[in-house]
């Protein structure tokens, strides 16, 4: 059992998703539009040798994770209630897309391990 160290973080709405990255110490995020042309343009900007987290919702993480998956980027979709807990630990109670995926950056290098 491995601890993963490199995490992107994502949070998917219906017509966009936030991808938070960790670069030299910092946080970089960017917004994409949720369609081929944006989940195309996310590859770019996630560097390799990345595993992304992102939570359950409902369906419209569905189709950017298999798009991920088929890429060859590993995703980890966890229970929203889970990450919610996981950053209410940590004393966090901010409630924005961006701040969502650094806590899910968080959320992977404490809880996310490779077998």
């Amino acid at each position: 059992m491995t601890k993963v160290q490199n995490f992107t973080g994502i949070n998917v709405s219906k017509t966009s998703f936030n991808v938070a990255i960790e670069k030299d110490g910092k946080i970089q995020s960017k917004e994409f539009l949720y369609t081929e042309v944006g989940m195309k343009s996310c590859l770019n900007f996630i560097p390799s040798q990345r595993w992304c987290v992102m939570e359950s919702t409902g369906t419209y993480h569905c189709r950017l994770a298999n798009f991920l998956f088929e890429n060859n980027i590993r995703v980890s979709v966890v229970n929203p209630l889970s990450a919610k807990r996981y950053s209410q630990a940590l004393m966090s109670r901010t409630k924005k897309d961006k701040e969502d995926c650094q806590k899910l950056i968080e959320y992977g290098k404490g809880m996310v391990v490779e077998f």
